[in-house]
């Protein structure tokens, strides 16, 4: 599970190098653990010319490796143009807890349930890929990673991919009138092979965020992306976008069928299904504490078991000012928690 399978999905760059990054004291390899907890090959951003204020909490001193906490976070979070929240049950009996996740569907959705007894939890414990996109006005893109370096500085964000290993440290969130989101693709319809006598009843997204100083106010919203909207991961590190990237304004660039954009013609999340919300509320500058979603019905992942075209992922995102989340590449990556019922 997990990483036993190849990755076909859109441009990987593989590196195998180590480089150091002085904001981060992360010098494993890069690979995953059974447990999860995926150690990092870093690399130190180097930034083009170009100035930009300094986003909300600058991360500053370096980061410890150690504190594998893990905390839920089931109540509000912030709203993105998705649609709205469906949350499923193991019980079927009550009609919503979000503190505690003991909640029925809702939606008029179909969702697998069964006894806790016949219940199967399996773990994926990366996703097979990630990216960012990114969007601001004006032409010079003044995003930055959580060193504090501007990725770009003179193309527009937009037109930008995001999917290399070197640009792992993209920071999530809004900032004037720039956003950015991150993409993850779990490959759940590979996975789910193994399991053919079983549905997904629920899901919950676990992740590490992390700021160099203490934080508050801190939620994502997590989206199912539209089935339609499959995407790219891409190979770039803060440059235009190219055949096999995707970007804030186009989820494919394909060498025959051109550029195919999002469906809501405004990134990834605006199109997507809100399925869960993480509830951080304060984080400590440099814990790395992992931190679960609030359950995701089942019935939406259904059709990426019926069918892999249908398999979109899913979609970070947060209105709070940018923040480091951490990808596949960096030490913590996240993690798709699925619970099973017999079918």
């Amino acid at each position: 599970m997990g990483w036993r399978r190849s990755i076909a999905f859109g441009s990987l760059a593989l590196v195998a190098c180590t480089i150091g990054n002085p904001s981060f004291q992360e010098s494993d390899g890069a690979t995953a653990s059974e447990s999860g907890s995926a150690s990092d090959s870093d690399a130190s951003h180097s930034s083009t010319s170009g100035s930009a204020s300094a986003s909300t909490g600058a991360a500053s001193g370096s980061a410890s490796d150690s504190g594998d906490t893990s905390t839920g976070g089931e109540s509000t979070g912030p709203t993105t143009g998705v649609t709205s929240l469906v949350t499923t049950s193991t019980t079927g009996d009550t009609t919503g807890d979000a503190t505690t996740g003991d909640t029925t569907t809702t939606g008029g959705m179909n969702d697998v349930l069964c006894d806790i007894e016949a219940q199967l939890e399996i773990t994926i414990d990366t996703p097979i890929a990630n990216a960012y996109v990114v969007t601001s006005g004006g032409e010079a893109c003044q995003w930055k990673d959580s060193d504090n370096n501007t990725l770009n500085g003179v193309q527009p964000c937009d037109d930008l991919n995001f999917g290399a290993f070197e640009v792992r440290y993209t920071l999530v969130g809004e900032d004037d009138d720039a956003r950015s989101e991150m993409l993850l693709f779990f490959d759940v319809h590979t996975e789910m092979q193994d399991y053919m006598d079983y549905a997904i009843s629920s899901a919950r997204l676990e992740l590490v965020p992390w700021w160099g100083s203490d934080r508050s106010g801190v939620n994502f919203s997590v989206g199912v992306v539209a089935y339609e909207d499959t995407w790219f991961q891409g190979d770039k590190a803060a440059q235009l976008a190219d055949y096999g990237d995707s970007s804030w304004k186009f989820r494919k660039i394909d060498a025959q069928l051109g550029t195919l954009p999002w469906s809501s013609g405004v990134g990834p999340a605006a199109g997507s299904t809100l399925a869960a919300v993480i509830d951080v509320g304060e984080l400590a500058g440099g814990d790395h504490p992992w931190h679960f979603s609030s359950p995701i019905a089942g019935s939406l992942l259904a059709p990426w078991v019926a069918d892999s075209e249908k398999e979109a992922g899913l979609v970070v995102s947060t209105t709070i000012g940018p923040i480091l989340i951490k990808n596949k590449d960096a030490n913590y990556p996240p993690r798709l928690h699925l619970t099973l019922c017999p079918k």
